[in-house]
């Protein structure tokens, strides 16, 4: 991975703020906001009355409790619908239409109640202070796959912005589904979800706004990669939380993040079905943002690369890896990551390289993990940053060799490092033998008692690699645990 060229050129924004948490049914549709000024709509108007539905304006037509739509243009949409639908078809014309809900609540018993069938773009705008809320089914009825038994659901461009909230309760499959692209552009949205939670098969952007799912599947989600440059996730400000019971966020080509709050929880058995909080199948690519990672399942996954130049990381897998990639793992800038994972702290099955950043690694297996054990080929190289390192095996593991060119490195685990120290390493390293139990302080310091680095440990160690511009090659130094003192020299 050299150069943002292996990833789509996205600059997006994304402001989003946690408001509104948990599931229900149509008992947890908030009470209706003070109405509000309404946007324009030229007199187009869809009241939804209970049983029926009632319009004025060109362009739309009712038949029950179903109002058509075939004309672009705005439509203001008001009231509470208790089965009915909003079906958009503009037929071959494919025009913009764009849905204004003003404190509106709709419900499907049967599938969704906002459909989209033919369209250019699809716009739902939340007027400014209004509550809305859009529901497929109900409480405990079996899942379906039926795409269209989402709550929402779109054949073409779909865009949600504006100053409301918006609840969707899509307990029939999906909350919210696009063929095409998803985009979140603002509001208040809540999407509680038997399936996925957004599922746009193209891309889901996020570029402002708040939004908190809950799905019993994947969170966000997109799936198609049949057209060049699609098929991707992006993420850019503001703060997005799921829960998840499969994948967080799962990516059919590329997850890119380039800043923002994220905080993604997965909680099923990676046994029985992927539960990663980050996932794409191309590569990733996290430039900024705050992530607040809770897995069952590996914390972040790449079937690709997985580059990330900035950030600030707490990453926890209760049974898997904090950070994988089939392909290079890179790690430039100034991120900050704390992993803390049952297995390796970060693994590639190619190459680790790190140029900065700032890492405390707690590991059941090995810290840094590096290369394919049938080939035997793989390297760490470290050119900067600072690394604390406790793993219960190795505290970094490379295959074939570990450079250390620059920074500051502190590794303990069970087995010596230093067969895999490369002599073409710029930087002296000492390397000992040393034990101490869990929770101890290991400390390496100078002739002269100067502290060059020293770590709590989170496992039980035997073995210890430093490394430091500070250390001189043949230069004596101490290290302490527990109560022992070893000699070592660099």
């Amino acid at each position: 991975m050299k150069t943002t060229t292996r990833y789509l050129p996205l600059l997006l924004v994304l402001l989003l703020a946690l408001a509104l948490t948990g599931c229900g049914g149509k008992d947890s549709v908030p009470a209706a906001a003070p109405a509000t000024a309404a946007p324009e709509s030229e007199g187009r108007t869809i009241t939804l009355l209970g049983d029926h539905v009632e319009c004025s304006g060109e362009g739309v037509s009712v038949s029950g409790s179903v109002a058509t739509v075939t004309k672009g243009g705005e439509y203001l949409v008001s009231g509470t619908l208790d089965n009915g639908r909003i079906l958009v078809d503009t037929g071959e014309a494919a025009e913009k239409v764009t849905l204004i809900l003003a404190n509106a609540h709709l419900s499907n018993a049967e599938g969704a109640a906002i459909l989209v069938q033919q369209a250019d773009k699809v716009k739902l705008v939340l007027a400014d202070g209004s509550e809305n809320s859009v529901t497929s089914g109900s409480e405990g009825m079996p899942l379906s796959e039926d795409a269209n038994g989402a709550a929402i659901f779109s054949e073409d461009d779909l865009d949600i912005e504006g100053g409301g909230a918006l609840s969707v309760f899509g307990h029939i499959n999906n909350g919210i589904t696009c063929k095409d692209d998803l985009t979140i552009q603002g509001g208040v949205l809540t999407v509680c979800a038997a399936n996925n939670g957004l599922r746009g098969s193209e891309s889901v952007r996020m570029e402002a706004g708040s939004l908190t799912v809950e799905a019993g599947n994947d969170g966000l989600k997109s799936t198609s990669a049949k057209k060049q440059g699609k098929g991707y996730i992006s993420v850019s400000g503001g703060e997005v939380t799921v829960t998840a019971a499969g994948d967080g966020l799962s990516a059919a080509t590329q997850l890119l993040v380039t800043g923002g709050v994220i905080r993604a929880t997965t909680t099923g058995d990676p046994q029985l079905g992927s539960a990663k909080a980050l996932k794409a199948e191309q590569g990733i690519l996290l430039e900024g943002g705050v992530f607040t990672l809770d897995s069952t399942d590996h914390a972040i996954r790449s079937s690709g690369d997985l580059e990330i130049r900035g950030g600030v990381f707490t990453v926890s897998s209760s049974m898997g890896r904090g950070l994988a990639a089939r392909g290079e793992v890179r790690i430039s800038g100034e991120p900050e990551l704390d992993i803390n994972a049952i297995e390796d702290g970060i693994l590639s099955d190619t190459d680790v390289r790190i140029e900065g950043g700032s890492f405390r690694i707690a590991s059941g297996e090995d810290g840094i993990h590096a290369g394919d054990s049938m080939t035997g080929e793989g390297s760490v190289t470290i050119e900067g940053g600072s690394l604390l390192i406790s793993a219960y095996h190795d505290g970094i593991d490379a295959k074939s060799h570990l450079y250390v060119h620059g920074g500051n490195v502190l590794a303990v685990g069970r087995s010596k490092t230093e067969k895999t120290f490369s002599a073409a390493s710029a930087q002296p390293f000492l390397s000992c033998a040393i034990s101490a139990p869990s929770h101890s302080e290991v400390v390496v310091s100078a002739a002269d008692g100067s502290v060059l680095g020293r770590m709590v440990v989170s496992y039980g160690f035997s073995q210890l690699l430093f490394s430091s511009a500070s250390l001189e090659r043949g230069g004596a130094y101490t290290v302490s645990a527990d109560g022992v003192t070893v000699n070592a020299v660099a």
